[in-house]
């Protein structure tokens, strides 16, 4: 306990959140992740202690894919080919969403056509017959 008035507060908040303050974290918002937060009170005689602790913020909300559905495409003629190049963003997902900034899309494909990658099939050769894609994010 402080025998001494006038005591002041201040905080410095590194990592995930940054920032500073005096006083409170009242209504403070801290990102996802981990944020230390070190609190300085300094009395009228500018004699300092601090202390610090770790606030981790974790995101268990999962993120939602929505694909289209179930497509059948003839090879392309007169190529000489017994494959089909995806047109565009034709095989992407129509929507991603998260509750958090940073979601990042991937697929692997399996059947016929195998492989993996991230973000857009654009451009991805298919192979004659059955090819599935598994988008999944995180």
């Amino acid at each position: 306990m402080e025998n001494c008035p006038g005591v002041s507060l201040a905080y410095v908040l590194t990592g995930a959140t940054t920032g500073s303050g005096v006083t409170t974290l009242a209504n403070k918002v801290f990102q996802k992740g981990q944020t230390t937060v070190t609190w300085t009170a300094t009395d009228a005689s500018g004699n300092p202690a601090t202390c610090s602790f770790v606030v981790t913020v974790n995101d268990f909300q999962p993120l939602t894919i929505t694909c289209p559905g179930n497509q059948t495409h003839n090879t392309t003629p007169n190529l000489n080919q017994c494959s089909y190049a995806a047109v565009g963003t034709e095989f992407n997902p129509l929507t991603v969403t998260d509750n958090c900034p940073g979601a990042s899309l991937n697929y692997t494909l399996t059947g016929v056509t195998t492989g993996n990658g991230s973000t857009t099939l654009a451009g991805k050769m298919f192979q004659k017959g059955l090819a599935t894609v598994h988008p999944f994010g995180y």
